[in-house]
C-alpha cells in the first residue's frame, strides 16, 4: 500500500492523518523508555515478585513498540497506544512518581489526538480554499 499523495490537493487532505500518526510514533517510543524505567522501578520496590515485572514489563514494552509500528497503519496502532497509556496508569498506582510521569504521558497522548484534528480541519479548509479557487478559474491543473 503505497501512501503517497497522487497530487497537492491529496497531500493537503491527509496532512493531519500524518501528523497526528508521526506524532503518536513519537510519544508511543519515549513511552517505551518510560515503560523499561517504571519497570526497573517496580522491581526495586519489590511490590510485586520480581518474575512477574519482568514478564509484564516486557509485554508492555512490546505491546508498545508494536503500537508505534502500526500507527502508521491503521486505527489498531492507537487502540494498542491507548492500551499502553492504561497500563502506565495502573503501574502509577505502586508510587506518587510513577503516576505524576504516567498522566504526562496520557496528557501528551491526548494532545496527538487534539493536534491531530486541527491540522487534519485547517488542512481540509486548505484543500476546500483550493477546489473553490479551481472551480472559479483562477487556479490551472
Amino acid at each position: 500500500m503505497n501512501s503517497t499523495p497522487r497530487s497537492p490537493d491529496e497531500a493537503v487532505r491527509t496532512s493531519g492523518v500524518r501528523l497526528r500518526a508521526r506524532l503518536a510514533g513519537v510519544v508511543l517510543v519515549f513511552d517505551a523508555f518510560v515503560l523499561l524505567f517504571v519497570t526497573l522501578v517496580l522491581y526495586g520496590m519489590r511490590f510485586i515478585p520480581s518474575p512477574q515485572v519482568w514478564v509484564i514489563g516486557c509485554v508492555v514494552l512490546v505491546v508498545d513498540l508494536l503500537a508505534a509500528a502500526l500507527v502508521r497503519r491503521g486505527a489498531i496502532g492507537y487502540w494498542l497506544g491507548w492500551a499502553v497509556q492504561v497500563a502506565l496508569l495502573a503501574a502509577g498506582f505502586f508510587s506518587g512518581y510513577i503516576m505524576f510521569v504516567s498522566l504526562l504521558f496520557i496528557a501528551m497522548w491526548v494532545f496527538v489526538f487534539i493536534a491531530g484534528a486541527r491540522a487534519q480541519r485547517e488542512a481540509d479548509a486548505l484543500a476546500g480554499q483550493a477546489d473553490s479557487d479551481r472551480s472559479r478559474g483562477k487556479i490551472e491543473r
